[in-house]
């Protein structure tokens, strides 16, 4: 549970995604993982359906995390249908994509970054300086 985001579809679940997962969302959205965001698909419901289609896991009898959806097509639909009674119920979208953004974030796909000053050494020198 350690690299997982608990996030509730049903008792007890998280978004937790591991290579395979990252590789068949990319296969599914037809793009890789640095276009989620520049291309605009991140918060997308078709997005939001394969992380959640490859992420939602739960806990079995054994303390091991296991899919909740099988990893096919009927998995993904199901998915999918989760999603939207999680919306029409007491989920927001705002919920979900922080869910989702936290779990790439958590499985290392992305790294969280500090602002940084531009030019860190500018306040050294004068501006204009001649000398």
């Amino acid at each position: 549970m350690d690299r997982s985001v608990p996030f509730v579809m049903g008792e007890g679940t998280c978004l937790r995604l591991d290579r395979a997962d990252i590789k068949a969302i990319e296969n599914e959205l037809g793009i890789g993982y640095p276009h989620f965001i520049r291309d605009g698909i991140f918060g997308s419901l078709t997005a939001n359906e394969a992380f959640v289609w490859r992420g939602l896991r739960k806990e079995n009898q054994k303390g091991e995390l296991e899919h909740v959806f099988p990893l096919n097509p009927s998995g993904k639909e199901q998915a999918g249908n989760a999603i939207m009674e999680y919306l029409q119920g007491d989920g927001t979208t705002g919920d979900l994509n922080r869910a989702v953004m936290d779990t790439l974030f958590t499985c290392g796909l992305f790294k969280r970054t500090k602002p940084e000053d531009k030019n860190p050494d500018a306040g050294d020198a004068p501006k204009n300086s001649t000398t």
